[in-house]
């Protein structure tokens, strides 16, 4: 698990990969998600502690669909990629998901990230339902 002392480094992770958000607002987020019984928040090491990567996964029960899991972000170090701390986020992230009755586990992956839609396909996983996304600014 991804303790709250992680917060700092999940930052920078964060904005590597094109979310920027600061310290401070990264460990209300890393609380909020690690007291909540329906998301789980896993974290991988380096031997010296440094954060490695995170993957962060939640249930979800949709009124059209049996309990899902969903991957709201993975991140890993650029320095690490393809080392196979991706692959045990991911494991990690599953098992927790199959271990609370989830019957798939589904992700969102930016159409550009080819390098990312490549891992996960290695991981067997398929394109699923095509779609767009939309968002409004509140």
């Amino acid at each position: 698990m991804m303790m709250p002392g992680d917060s700092s480094a999940a930052a920078a992770l964060s904005a590597d990969l094109g979310y920027p958000v600061g310290p401070s607002d990264m460990a209300d987020r890393v609380a909020a998600v690690l007291a909540s019984p329906g998301d789980a928040l896993f974290g991988a090491k380096h031997d010296d502690g440094a954060l490695l990567g995170f993957v962060h996964v939640r249930l979800r029960m949709l009124l059209i669909d049996d309990l899902s899991a969903f991957v709201e972000s993975l991140v890993v170090v650029e320095a690490a990629r393809r080392g196979g701390v991706g692959r045990a986020l991911m494991a990690a992230a599953e098992d927790w998901a199959r271990g609370r009755g989830a019957h798939c586990i589904r992700l969102r992956s930016g159409a550009s990230r080819h390098d990312a839609h490549a891992f996960y396909r290695s991981l067997g996983y398929a394109d699923g339902k095509a779609a767009l996304g939309f968002e409004k600014v509140l």
